[in-house]
């Protein structure tokens, strides 16, 4: 009996061991994702390169923890539709130009994203810091229910995973089209053009059109003088 009780207890916390470390790594993947949107979200190119050249600078992600990547995630790339408010733009030393994608959706989608993703973030930190502590697995008692809890967060894990992959894919659509915009000939020109951003007028003049040469201006030279 109490061989039979010692086998069945070890293969419950096999099991608990086990759907712990893939609720853990399915975490883990769903921090990757949000750091890959959140970068590809917010592109900064500023003429602060090497040699005076041009350098392309996304968001900084590295070390965010889940709960400081949904709070960005939250903050900066989802709104609620009828906002108005594209938030604060930080003013720096150099010329810079900016790229940044945003998600709008109804007030209460966006409150009850806000929420769910609060919920996933305080899951997350349940299964990794005091899982221990809310079930004993040293007990049959104990694996049960943390295979309960456990099949319960790999479903949530799993959801989540489903809806980020789905943003993903909406922010790679829109990227994609942000680029085709601005490789156009009319944004380019409007971007490349400070006479039309400063008002002030070029000391040689409007730029010749496309394939067409410019023509060079013969200095008039005084004649000399007969005597």
């Amino acid at each position: 009996m109490t061989d039979t009780t010692d086998d069945g207890q070890k293969a419950l916390q096999i099991d608990a061991q086990r759907l712990l470390g893939r609720c853990i790594l399915r975490l883990q993947q769903y921090e990757r994702q949000l750091k890959a949107i959140l970068q590809m979200c917010s592109v900064t190119i500023t003429a602060d390169g090497p040699s005076g050249g041009l350098a392309v600078q996304e968001a900084d992600v590295r070390l965010k923890t889940l709960g400081m990547l949904v709070g960005a995630f939250t903050g900066d790339l989802l709104f609620a539709l009828g906002e108005g408010e594209i938030g604060n733009v930080r003013v720096k030393d150099v010329p810079d130009f900016s790229v940044h994608l945003r998600l709008g959706m109804t007030a209460e989608a966006f409150e009850r994203t806000k929420q769910d993703l609060a919920e996933l973030v305080t899951l997350r930190n349940d299964l990794v810091h005091h899982f221990i502590e809310q079930h004993d697995i040293a007990t049959v008692a104990g694996c049960q229910s943390a295979l309960v809890a456990l099949h319960a967060a790999d479903e949530r894990i799993g959801a989540h995973l489903v809806r980020l992959q789905a943003w993903a894919t909406t922010f790679t659509q829109a990227r994609q089209e942000a680029a085709r915009a601005l490789s156009s000939g009319p944004v380019l020109e409007s971007l490349v053009d400070s006479n039309a951003a400063t008002g002030v007028a070029s000391e040689r003049g409007p730029a010749p059109r496309r394939g067409t040469p410019r023509r060079k201006i013969k200095k008039n030279t005084p004649s000399p003088r007969k005597h």
